[in-house]
């Protein structure tokens, strides 16, 4: 007779459920959704690792900079750190040593710097995905924020182009130090205290736009921190502290922030001191810089929501025009007062527009440096988190009022996240592409923003290169009917002419090119040349006159003293003519044809002995 267990049968197809619930809790883990989110800014940026240097500036910082090309040696780190470069560009000494690294690593071959750029942001993502977490309290609206940050379309030029190395290297320590800002106001730890310096100092050193910084430490206070309120300090006058008090209350907030203040004056002033009176065309008042600024803003909150039509370089706007100047400046006002009037209730709000703000405050309104733009998706980088935030808890905050259904709220906002990301996403594909070469950023930069000078002439110097004559002289024309002045495109012009056989008209566009900018630092190149055609139409006593002064501008030309020994040679003085070829081969030893010219100078010398 069988006999029944006392215990049910086990069921074993239970545990089957419990494995993919696991799975998805991971999934939907705070590392996870960091993950998912560097994910997609490798899955865009990869490509770049086929992808060329451009000659805007790729040329100076990497292709044509020795000391960049010769890798990280203790003379590289030294002239990184002491040198202010004023010729160029300003004190950034982080961002040549890491190009320098670069170099040590992977030589010219640019994929390498692209990889290290876009690792840099794929870093940079999970630092915001942390930043977010901490202050949101919410690892969904955190993931939101980095995913937006690592796909949207406007960051391509501060990721891709390699010049902009410092974009993505400032933005990762200052990225640490506002980490480390937040774990010392909660915790007083000493060691993320001194994070926060260290990081802030090397921000500074890779790009100094953080200067705003102890600005956005306040902000930080007001929320998530708690720390104070603006309200409260401004409260009108009844019951409770003077405003004395209240003001004399924020004294220790304020003390504990002066080490960064002073670290960011000690930028600002080596900067002003440092940087180059760039050679620019567009001379601005100030009413017309400052009215820039509002239109630049309105520019980028649409740029933010809709980034179409991207270029490289946008063209000051020369006279600003009225009626959207006004609008922008309406706009400004009245977001600005929505903001301050909301915020006591929804204090994101004030965090993310005073980010936004303070973000773009270095580059649209302080004194010039550098070239006068009109905007620069460069500039983007830093001040867009503050405007994602507000998109991901605006959008938060307005779904919970319409939507009482928890799962249903979170599916509609799942759906709009993808929208919007994919939206990004097909954006960002489209343009990347562009980035690819030289010749494709400007042919779309000029199909994007016309009438600008330096994209004319650029993309002319770039045709005149591959000896496309015809097309360069089109070009360089174009930038000279808008800035009939411009050194650059005169002696752009000037090769054109030369490589064409008209060295009369050459030489003419070199002496203007002189007379533009007489202390600029093409006027060797414009020497050397003047000196090519002066020495193929015969007229050899000026050819030597401009070879040497061509030579005072850059004493290591092997071509010039190459071709001041054919002159030596012209006029039958073998020996200084051999002087001159010994120095262009000890100047560059792989020089053949100085090689050969020194060679046939000492047979014929020996002969003459024999």
């Amino acid at each position: 007779m069988s006999r029944k267990s006392p215990h049910p049968p086990k069921h074993h197809g239970a545990p089957a459920a419990v494995l993919p619930k696991r799975w998805l809790e991971l999934c939907a883990s705070a590392p996870a959704l960091c993950l998912m989110a560097v994910g997609l800014a490798l899955a865009l940026y990869w490509r770049t690792l086929e992808y060329e240097f451009i000659d805007l500036d790729d040329t100076f910082y990497v292709l044509t900079n020795p000391q960049v090309l010769g890798g990280l040696s203790w003379a590289s780190v030294r002239w990184a750190l002491v040198d202010l470069h004023s010729t160029f560009t300003y004190w950034h000494p982080l961002t040549w040593l890491s190009l320098m690294l670069d170099a040590t690593l992977y030589g010219q071959w640019a994929g390498g710097y692209h990889a290290t750029s876009f690792l840099l942001h794929a870093l940079n993502v999970a630092l915001v995905f942390r930043l977010m977490h901490t202050i949101t309290a919410d690892k969904w609206s955190a993931f939101a924020v980095a995913a937006i940050f690592a796909v949207h379309p406007v960051h391509l030029e501060s990721v891709v182009w390699i010049t902009e190395r410092k974009d993505v290297l400032f933005m990762f320590w200052g990225l640490l130090a506002l980490n480390s800002y937040l774990a010392w106001a909660r915790g007083r730890s000493r060691p993320a205290l001194v994070a926060l310096y260290c990081c802030y100092a090397l921000s500074l050193m890779s790009k100094p736009v953080l200067v705003v910084l102890p600005g956005l430490l306040l902000l930080l206070d007001y929320w998530p921190l708690g720390r104070f309120s603006p309200y409260d300090l401004f409260r009108p006058a009844g019951p409770g502290p003077s405003f004395s008090a209240r003001l004399r209350g924020l004294w220790p907030l304020l003390r504990e922030k002066l080490p960064v203040l002073a670290l960011a004056l000690c930028s600002v002033l080596i900067t002003v001191n440092s940087h180059p009176k760039t050679f620019d065309l567009v001379v601005l008042d100030s009413a017309a810089r400052y009215g820039n600024a509002f239109l630049a803003l309105s520019k980028y909150v649409w740029k933010l929501l809709m980034p179409t039509d991207l270029a490289i370089l946008y063209p000051f706007p020369v006279p600003l025009p009225t009626w959207p100047l006004v609008l922008s400046i309406v706009a400004f006002c009245t977001v600005s007062l929505l903001v301050l009037w909301k915020a006591k209730r929804h204090p994101w709000l004030l965090l993310g527009l005073g980010w936004f703000l303070l973000g773009f405050l270095p580059t649209i309104v302080t004194p010039k440096v550098g070239m006068h733009l009109a905007m620069a998706d460069r500039a983007a980088y830093f001040p867009y988190v503050g405007g994602y935030l507000v998109i991901v808890l605006g959008a938060r905050e307005i779904a919970a009022r319409l939507i009482a259904d928890r799962q249903k709220l979170n599916r509609i906002l799942a759906l709009c996240l993808v929208a919007l990301l994919g939206w990004y996403w097909s954006q960002a594909t489209f343009a990347i592409a562009f980035w690819r070469n030289k010749y494709t950023i400007y042919e779309r930069a000029i199909e994007v923003t016309p009438g600008h000078h330096i994209l004319y002439n650029n993309y002319g110097k770039i045709l005149l290169d591959r000896q496309d004559f015809t097309a360069a002289e089109t070009y360089v024309l174009k930038a000279l009917a808008l800035q009939p002045g411009f050194n650059l495109a005169l002696g752009n012009l000037g090769n054109v002419y030369m490589g064409t056989g008209r060295f009369e008209q050459a030489i003419a566009m070199f002496q203007r090119a002189l007379a533009a900018d007489p202390d600029n630092v093409n006027n060797g190149n414009y020497h050397f040349d003047m000196a090519r055609c002066l020495a193929r139409l015969a007229r050899y006593d000026e050819a030597e006159k401009h070879y040497l002064q061509a030579l005072a501008v850059e004493p290591n030309d092997p071509e010039a003293h190459n071709d001041l020994g054919h002159i030596a040679l012209l006029r039958g003085d073998l020996r200084r003519a051999g002087e001159h070829f010994a120095q262009a081969v000890a100047l560059d030893p792989d020089y053949r044809a100085a090689k050969e010219n020194l060679a046939q100078v000492q047979r014929t010398l020996a002969g003459g002995r024999q």
